[in-house]
């Protein structure tokens, strides 16, 4: 399991007491789980060695594509991460864990200025997962409206998620919502919560 916390926190980690920041990324490996749970933490990610040193380059949605390449996006905006760019708390950012280069690992996997989700502050996408193919999932912390294929605005909220099916990922982003969210949590008591973390398993109707 991976985690990221929104403040930093002190764990066991590999053996020692660390200061777990909140732009890192542990490991949980379980012994067991359940209600007594046991099992211990590695660093999977340490956010300073990549340049993530300010306050709102914190990490909220993580989401892993293969061993050396992770999804993340972050509570603020910042010129440091990607070369040349301005990155904000809407985009989605890819980190190449195997690069050379720590300073030239990072790249925009989906601008979500591109696709409507610059409207205001409540847009800023704090969870994220894939499927198969590569169609993006991603809840906000608040209120968002985005468009779908025919143009009419998508509402969603911080207890619901949308669905992104892009024919483009980049710096450029193209593609469109579908045209309800996949998910509203208002229909299932989450009215006071927020989705900070999700995971997408698409089963094949029976027929």
């Amino acid at each position: 399991i991976l985690l990221s916390f929104s403040t930093p926190k002190t764990l066991v980690v590999d053996g020692e007491d660390v200061e777990v920041d909140d732009s890192d990324i542990v490991k949980f490996i379980g012994s067991q789980m359940g209600s007594d749970t046991e099992g211990s933490y590695e660093m999977f990610f340490d956010g300073s060695e990549y340049g993530l040193n300010a306050a709102l380059e914190d990490i909220d949605g993580i989401q892993l594509l293969d061993e050396e390449n992770l999804l993340i996006s972050t509570i603020g905006s910042s010129d440091n991460i990607v070369a040349g760019s301005l990155v904000t708390d809407e985009d989605i950012l890819q980190v190449n864990l195997g690069a050379a280069d720590r300073a030239d690992a990072w790249s925009i996997y989906m601008d979500g200025s591109d696709i409507g989700l610059d409207d205001n502050d409540n847009e800023d996408v704090s969870a994220i997962t894939l499927n198969s193919q590569n169609d993006v999932f991603l809840s906000t912390i608040g209120d968002s409206t985005v468009p779908d294929r025919a143009g009419n605005e998508v509402a969603a909220n911080n207890v619901s998620a949308l669905e992104f099916n892009p024919t483009y990922l980049g710096s450029n982003t193209s593609g469109s919502f579908d045209r309800t969210p996949i998910f509203d949590g208002n229909n299932f008591g989450l009215d006071a919560e927020n989705i900070n973390a999700m995971s997408i398993e698409l089963v094949a109707a029976e027929t």
